[in-house]
């Protein structure tokens, strides 16, 4: 759990669950709130929605914080919602760092800030982040972090339980059985499956900040070749671990999923009703990988 720890930048107590993302979500909201309690959460993706239904199934008050001209919302965005608020009438804020069907990331540290000045409980789903950006979630003060499905390990969920989650729990009335945190407590999988710890080990031997700096290299790379492709990148670029990009017309994204399955390429690409190709390729280093990619699209470029 040490490595675990040092990628999220926590001395936080881990809790490791082999279960899939919404239930990792469903955690989350039981044992933070109480039916009746407000939530703020961001929309620019399926995590925060899917979070918000959550909690709106067990009975919190949602509001729901887009952003404009199709960015994540900004920690002003929340703070000039907080201040038209009466000061602790928001309970907490559900945040997804990154959210993987959009590509689009939000400022983690200066949610955590507003949260901290208005005496908001701040949880974050940070799985997509997790091996990828520099995490220092205790610095930056959230309060529980979701680490769901990271790496493209699916089915693995794992928390970082602050005391101040603990005590978050104690007051919680959400109705809770099996997700209650003193039973994940007993249950957390003492073993983490050795792949996993493996691939971590070999990732911590890199470092923190040389990774980031390598996945930024690499998503330059795709980028840059994407668009001599001829391929489209629909609005900003994405996080350094996944891509949005915009398939030629008269491309089906089956068929450009099939042929990077064929290749053994297969983890993570979901195609998109609106022409689009939505591949995650953040779970490599090595850019003859990222070239592996980038020749199959070659076959459906213009």
């Amino acid at each position: 759990m040490e490595t675990v720890r040092y990628f999220l930048g926590t001395k936080s107590e881990i809790f490791f669950c082999p279960f899939p993302k919404v239930l990792g979500l469903e955690v989350a909201v039981v044992n933070s709130f109480s039916p009746g309690d407000v939530v703020i959460v961001p929309i620019f993706g399926e995590t925060g929605e899917c979070w918000a239904k959550i909690a709106e199934a067990f009975g919190l008050s949602v509001v729901r914080l887009g952003g404009y001209g199709g960015r994540a919302p900004s920690p002003e965005d929340l703070r000039l919602f907080l201040q038209t608020r009466e000061r602790r009438t928001i309970r907490g804020v559900l945040v997804p760092h990154v959210e993987r069907t959009t590509g689009l990331c939000a400022d983690l540290a200066g949610w955590s800030k507003v949260c901290r000045s208005f005496g908001a409980f701040c949880v974050a789903e940070v799985g997509e982040s997790f091996g990828v950006f520099p995490l220092e979630l205790e610095a930056i003060g959230v309060d529980l972090a979701v680490v769901a499905e990271p790496l493209s390990f699916q089915d693995v969920v794992f928390f970082a339980v602050t005391k101040k989650a603990w005590e978050a729990r104690e007051r919680a009335r959400c109705p809770r059985f099996a997700l209650d945190f003193s039973r994940l407590q007993r249950w957390s999988t003492r073993e983490v499956p050795s792949s996993f710890v493996a691939y971590l080990e070999a990732l911590r031997a890199v470092g923190k900040e040389a990774i980031w700096e390598r996945r930024k290299h690499l998503a330059k790379l795709f980028y840059e070749k994407v668009q001599a492709l001829g391929f489209g990148i629909p609005g900003e670029e994405s996080f350094p671990s996944v891509a949005i990009i915009g398939l030629p017309e008269g491309t089906k994204g089956e068929d450009v999923l099939s042929a990077l399955k064929e290749r053994g390429i297969c983890a993570g690409y979901v195609p998109r009703r609106d022409g689009t190709l939505w591949i995650r390729y953040g779970d490599t280093l090595e850019a003859s990988e990222v070239y592996g990619i980038l020749e199959v699209l070659q076959r459906f470029s213009v």
